[in-house]
């Protein structure tokens, strides 16, 4: 029976529960994510997607945002792509976001192991210990040419293999490991870089007047804000450190955004607080009215929020 994305979300939240990793509510799922876990200082920001493909480009700008910001490790888990099915202990990419399958997400979570090859166009991959593959060559007195024969690529191939210039398909490498009798793959470290903010700022401006007033307020304070569209969290800035902000202008909706942020800062281990328009808000909550904060005063802008945000204890 083919697995349903629903069926992937069961897994992958039952194989971090059980690696002591703190998730998000189920009620706490957005757009651009469908789970946020931590252990310790490590975060992860997870959309799961049965066609890996049906990711759009601005999803992907968002986690790449959440990503940067919190220092979070975002990826993609997934079942299928154009082509087939996600072959396990591959790196597959969409848009610069890891995607692994189900089976690859477990080996990480459960014995730190990463991937050992990735895809690209024209089939899978390695990185390659080059260091070891000329020591090994060398000492067992092997020549280029004897060894690109041997691995049906050319000399000048080998030469960048060693160099470490160049991926190694998965049957090339295979073929080097047994005539050599020497492991020289590396596995590829999916989360090495964060994604540049220059890439994903265009995808973070207000919208509207509700938006400007915000960021006016945070840019008085020296600080900065970061507009979200496809999360349940509507921002992110920083005074001291990370915090979620939510916005309300229906009464309806207030107590559900302000347990959305108090649920993703408490899971991030932040902070947040949620702003509004309405009136006589309760203010053992982490909610500021907006017109409680007109004031052009820095130290007391910044005073109110710090005493008025939900903050992780």
């Amino acid at each position: 029976m083919e697995i349903t994305r629903e069926a992937m979300i069961r897994q992958v939240r039952a194989i971090l529960k059980k690696n002591g990793f703190r998730l998000s509510s189920e009620l706490s799922t957005s757009s651009s994510y469908d789970i946020i876990g931590s252990r310790g200082t490590e975060i992860l920001i997870i959309k799961i997607l049965y066609n890996v493909d049906t990711l759009k480009p601005e999803i992907a700008a968002e986690l790449k945002l959440l990503s940067n910001i919190l220092k979070a490790k975002a990826l993609i888990i997934g079942a299928r792509c154009g082509i087939g099915s996600l072959e396990d202990s591959i790196l597959y990419s969409r848009y610069g976001i890891p995607v692994f399958s189900v089976r690859t997400f477990s080996d990480f979570i459960n014995y730190d192991q990463y991937p050992i090859g990735f895809a690209a166009p024209g089939g899978f991959y390695v990185k390659i210990n080059s260091k070891m593959l000329k020591e090994t060559r060398e000492k067992k007195g092997i020549s280029l040419g004897e060894l690109a024969k041997v691995a049906n690529v050319s000399r000048r191939s080998i030469q960048l293999y060693e160099e470490g210039e160049t991926a190694v398909s998965i049957d090339v490498i295979m073929k080097i490991e047994d005539f050599l009798n020497v492991d020289l793959i590396d596995t590829v470290d999916p989360f090495q870089n964060l994604p540049d903010m220059d890439e994903i700022e265009k995808f973070s401006l207000p919208k509207d007047s509700f938006d400007k007033e915000i960021e006016d307020i945070f840019r008085k304070m020296g600080t900065f804000v970061y507009f979200t569209r496809k999360s349940n969290v509507d921002g992110l800035s920083s005074i001291d450190d990370i915090m979620f902000l939510g916005f309300s202008k229906m009464e309806e909706t207030l107590m559900e955004k302000v347990r959305i942020i108090e649920d993703i800062a408490f899971i991030t281990e932040k902070s947040g607080l949620v702003f509004t328009e309405i009136k006589d808000v309760n203010r053992n909550l982490p909610i500021i009215n907006i017109k409680e904060i007109e004031k052009d005063d820095k130290d007391y802008l910044k005073n109110l929020i710090l005493e008025r945000r939900y903050r992780y204890h």
